[in-house]
């Protein structure tokens, strides 16, 4: 076993992270009665609780977002965790010992959109920041955090910058750097960059030390492309979705029913048109003969995984998290894998996926496992939008390596 939670720098940083980030898009609903749309409600006495239970651990990395629920309703529900937690001073807990991430990029929901509005470039349903937006944005999160700095501050999505007019992908830049010298933020990074977006985003002058993706042993796409050529490149890769929204464990593994209905948005599942969830938006047909055993006993692949955890006297979701842990994972430029928790429970299980590494044979087990289905998935990384909103995935910086 490991040591407890212990911390790793980021690469070209100062950033002091433990390789498990509390993720927080679960407290979107966390001001609303009827909660968020892919995690519910979670009353605010829990986010404390669930943000205690975390730092206490030793989870010291936070992500967040604007973009998370009405009015930023995440990052204000973080923001008064964390006053409470540090002026309660009883848990140690000060500014400089947590890391906090978060985002700027907001679009209209995929569901609202008109099917002609579906069938377009994103960029006619995504707002594109300009420099003075971005510094706007950042004013917010700081007043919504209730802190003086950002330590990790990331574009949300390609589409939030128009990265096809290197004059506005400059001024973003530009506001971006200026921020950091102001002590605003002390380092910016982005998410869901392809690698035509990265090469963008560079040649404006662009230096992210981090790019935030979605990864698990179901959504392996980054491989095709991004994972080796961030790594090529220097930026740190953070995983999301380690879990595929509660669809990489034990509960999950008999139907597609088992899912929330707004968990079963992405091509995973069926996109509406084809009986699948209303607010799959997609376009796609989905993956669930694939995934799940069929009425006969067949086999899938959550029922694989299934059985090799098992088997390692391991449980799926600690198989899953752990596989993004492993050592195998870091030397490919996997630094940190951000893992929701609706529950102090949930806190203290995922602590343990890091304390218990998985043997090497079971690592390369799964990737065995998971190959075919990778390979049927293919390249494609956004899973919600019918026009990906993510561009390129290929490894262009083969020099570099």
């Amino acid at each position: 076993s490991r040591a407890p939670m212990s911390k790793i720098i980021i690469p070209g940083t100062s950033l002091n992270v433990s390789p498990i980030c509390l993720g927080t898009q679960q407290f979107s609903g966390a001001s609303s009665t009827s909660g968020d749309v892919t995690w519910g409600a979670i009353p605010a006495a829990r986010v404390t609780a669930i943000l205690r239970a975390a730092l206490a651990a030793g989870v010291n990395f936070l992500d967040c977002a604007e973009a998370y629920g009405p009015s930023a309703a995440a990052e204000r529900a973080v923001g008064a965790a964390l006053a409470e937690i540090m002026s309660s001073g009883e848990d140690g807990v000060s500014r400089e010992s947590v890391v906090i991430a978060t985002k700027f990029g907001v679009h209209r929901p995929l569901w609202e959109l008109s099917e002609a509005e579906r069938e377009a470039s994103p960029r006619e349903y995504c707002r594109m920041y300009r420099g003075r937006d971005v510094e706007d944005a950042i004013e917010r999160s700081l007043k919504n955090l209730g802190v003086e700095f950002i330590d990790l501050y990331q574009v949300h999505w390609p589409v939030n910058v128009d990265l096809d007019d290197p004059v506005a992908t400059a001024e973003v830049v530009g506001a971006l750097e200026k921020a950091r010298t102001d002590g605003k933020i002390r380092y910016y990074g982005v998410c869901n960059f392809g690698s035509s977006d990265l090469k963008k985003f560079l040649s404006a002058g662009g230096k992210p030390v981090t790019n935030q993706l979605p990864y698990n042993l179901i959504h392996r796409s980054i491989e095709f492309g991004v994972l080796p050529l961030c790594r090529s490149l220097g930026i740190s890769v953070v995983c999301y979705s380690p879990l595929q929204q509660g669809l990489l464990t034990a509960r999950t593994l008999a139907s597609p029913a088992d899912l929330p209905a707004g968990r079963r948005r992405t091509r995973f599942f069926p996109s509406a048109e084809f009986g699948g969830a209303p607010l799959a938006c997609h376009g796609g047909r989905g993956f669930e003969a694939d995934l799940f055993a069929g009425d006969g006993g067949g086999d899938g692949v959550l029922r694989g995984l299934a059985e090799v955890a098992g088997r390692n006297g391991v449980g799926v979701a600690r198989a899953a998290v752990g596989w993004l842990l492993a050592e195998e994972k870091r030397k490919e430029g996997v630094r940190a894998v951000i893992v929701g928790a609706s529950s102090v429970e949930q806190v203290r299980e995922n602590v343990t996926y890091w304390k218990e590494p998985l043997a090497v044979g079971l690592v390369r087990e799964l990737d065995g496992l998971t190959d075919a289905f990778k390979a049927k998935f293919g390249p494609t990384l956004d899973q919600y939008a019918k026009v990906s909103r993510i561009d390129g995935n290929v490894n262009w910086n083969t020099t570099g390596q």
